[in-house]
């Protein structure tokens, strides 16, 4: 292993020398899988790292393409640029879609790369994972809205019943569903006359009432709030993203990332669609969620994280999500050696291609189900300035623009009639405030005494502050 979630330490090998006397280090620097040009960016990167044993490598293999970025204004643009430019490759260059893969630094983000390929009609596979829709925490919460919209969905109440766990059991939910079957009556009709169950105890009776209150609230504001609104909400008073916070694994954490983007595709949805109703976006997910799953010998791209990438190869790969936050993830650093590690992934992701590496990024991208303004990855920054070029959202190379701006800044809204001392705070800019901690802005709304920020909080998850009396500071 390399990484250190799976009990890697890079100290172990550069001790070595140090821990066994007399060893001999042999440098396998040949490589037999990637161009010289896609070494060279690689190369550029590793660098960067100080705790290493530096090695250079070198092929035979030929010089190869310039790797080429692409620049999106938000993650469905950026997908959707990944599908067409996917159509074009396999044309112009013969291959087949297995020899195409796509990585990203989080399982969440397949979501979107997921529907633009299934829009465009290209077959995909998801190595080391399911799809967007079938994993289990997204259809936790889609079961509830479910409910919300048809009562008698047994199979959705029966999933959602005991989760998050509220102490209704199963041998509680036999006994309500045999009532419910004597009396010819819905399970969700039942739980209204629970404490006519006399076989369940009183305790859980009083649990399944307040279940029941908690639906019948929800279905009351469907047809009052948006989508968006209404999902947002219920998640919150379910307390999910808190439970997977608090267990805090790389399980959890993966589950909560993707609750979050459930989330951020409600929003999305509801913005583009604001008449839209809710039964009509789980008619969207239920034809979506039901294409059934590619076979895995099927000519088809593979989607994964670069996590799952070690050890593959692929002549064309695309690298995604290139943004601060995401690849590397952490936003701030507890220290200089997980910052190493991000880029040794990001040095792995880049030595899986043998022919051609596209790498992506956009401007914006709904996080928290909130719009938030993206900052291009670092690691963009540390790549050799004749190892790339870039091209516009057309697909056209950008005449003239070579060597480092090619990866310019993103542009940040202006705010000039900000009160003088505020002028320096940004949407993306990275604060600290006292109670709170650290956070992002995502949100400007008006100026002077009245000014809001909207900042999504490491700890403490996304808050609206007033400006005047936050008493931010900037990182």
């Amino acid at each position: 292993s390399i990484y250190s979630w799976r009990g890697a330490e890079i100290k172990n090998m550069l001790n070595f020398k140090k821990d066994f006397k007399g060893a001999k280090i042999f440098r396998l620097e040949q490589n037999y899988r990637s161009t010289k040009m896609i070494l060279a960016a690689a190369d550029s990167i590793i660098k960067n790292n100080t705790e290493q044993i530096t090695k250079t490598l070198w092929t035979e293999n030929n010089d190869g393409e310039e790797l080429t970025l692409i620049r999106a204004s938000d993650e469905k643009d950026e997908a959707l640029q990944i599908a067409k430019r996917i159509k074009k490759e396999i044309a112009t260059r013969k291959l087949s879609l297995n020899e195409i893969a796509i990585f990203y630094r989080l399982n969440s983000q397949s979501r979107a790369l997921e529907d633009a390929l299934r829009r465009e009609k290209i077959p995909y596979k998801i190595v080391g994972g399911v799809e967007f829709y079938r994993r289990k925490e997204v259809k936790d919460v889609l079961a509830y809205l479910r409910v919300l919209t048809n009562h008698a969905d047994e199979e959705s109440l029966l999933r959602i019943m005991n989760f998050p766990q509220r102490g209704i059991g199963n041998t509680s939910i036999s006994k309500m569903i045999a009532f419910a079957r004597k009396l010819n009556l819905s399970l969700f009709s039942t739980m209204s006359r629970v404490f006519e169950v006399i076989e369940v105890k009183e305790r859980i009776q009083k649990n399944v009432k307040q279940f029941k209150l908690l639906l019948d609230k929800y279905t009351d504001l469907k047809d009052k709030l948006s989508i968006g609104e209404l999902t947002s909400a219920l998640v919150d008073e379910l307390g999910i993203l808190k439970i997977y916070k608090e267990e805090n694994t790389p399980e959890s954490m993966s589950r909560y990332d993707n609750i979050q983007e459930l989330l951020s595709a409600v929003q999305q949805h509801s913005k583009e669609n604001p008449n839209a109703k809710l039964d009509e976006f789980l008619a969207e997910v239920s034809l979506v969620a039901g294409v059934d799953q590619y076979n895995e010998r099927e000519n088809s791209v593979t989607l994964m994280t670069v996590h799952s990438a070690k050890g593959l190869e692929f002549p064309l790969v695309f690298i995604t999500g290139l943004e601060e936050d995401i690849f590397p993830l952490s936003p701030k650093f507890d220290s200089d050696s997980r910052l190493e590690e991000e880029r040794r992934l990001f040095y792995v992701a880049l030595t899986r291609a043998q022919q051609k590496v596209f790498l992506t990024y956009s401007r914006s991208r709904y996080r928290f189900g909130e719009v938030a303004y993206q900052s291009k990855s670092r690691f963009l920054d540390e790549l050799d300035e004749n190892t790339f070029e870039e091209l516009n959202g057309a697909g056209g190379r950008k005449a003239g623009r070579r060597k480092r701006d090619l990866v310019d800044e993103f542009y940040q809204e202006s705010y000039d009639d900000y009160d003088q001392e505020r002028r320096s705070l940004r949407v993306g800019s990275r604060v600290v405030h006292q109670l709170f901690g650290v956070g992002k802005i995502l949100q400007i709304i008006g100026t002077g005494d009245l000014q809001r920020v909207t900042i999504a909080f490491e700890e403490s998850g996304t808050k609206q502050l007033l400006t005047k009396f936050a008493n931010l500071k900037l990182l």
